[in-house]
This record gives structure tokens, C-alpha cells and sequence, in this order.
């Protein structure tokens, strides 16, 4: 499995040509794992109809990896956030409340 800093076996961004569109998938995008997922069913699929070839397996492999590490990854990266302490409010910068409306005047007395 890929990543910035160790790119993959089938890492694609070297293979690209110079103009070619391509899209890339985070791990903090919510819906990356189940869109990998989705790649990786819809490519063995196509393996098993003779569409692509036998080795094609092996990314479709990596794929659902990839996908199981995202997920690891965010809950990871969620857990350590939820550990951090909330940093206190800077009133200086927050926009001044309005004043307290006064107390009603008592009506007077007949």
C-alpha cells in the first residue's frame, strides 16, 4: 500500500502522462474507503469477466488494504483529536454581545 512518502506498487502518479486528468483520494475524506472498496469490487468483476487480466488481483488486493488503512488511519486521527483540550476562546477577537435588555418598568398603581 502507498503513501506520500513510500508510493506503492502501483503508485500511478509516475505513470501519468503530462496531461492526463487523474484523481486522488484521501484518507481524510470520509467516503474514500467505501469508494475504494467500490473500485477494487466493480475491477475484480472485471477480472472475472475476462475484461481485464488475472493480474490485475494483486491492486484490487492493495486496494481493499488501502481502504482498511484509511479507515484505520481516521480513527486514529479522530481519537487523537478528541484527546486534545480545547484551546480557550480568544475574546479579544469574538464579536461583542449585545447588551441585556432592562428590566420591564412595573405598571403603576390606580
Amino acid at each position: 500500500m502507498g503513501t506520500k512518502n513510500n508510493p506503492g506498487a502501483y503508485d500511478c502518479y509516475a505513470n501519468l502522462e503530462p496531461d492526463e486528468p487523474y484523481f486522488v483520494l484521501k484518507a481524510t475524506d470520509p467516503m474514500a474507503p467505501s469508494l475504494v472498496r467500490s473500485w477494487a469490487m466493480m475491477r475484480q468483476q472485471q477480472v472475472e469477466q475476462g475484461v481485464k487480466p488475472a493480474e490485475d488481483l494483486a491492486k484490487v488486493a492493495e486496494a481493499r488494504q488501502c481502504a482498511a488503512q484509511m479507515e484505520i488511519w481516521r480513527a486514529d486521527k479522530l481519537t487523537l483529536a478528541m484527546r486534545q483540550p480545547v484551546p480557550p476562546r480568544d475574546k479579544s477577537s469574538a464579536p461583542e454581545e449585545a447588551p441585556a435588555a432592562p428590566p420591564p418598568t412595573p405598571a403603576p398603581n390606580p
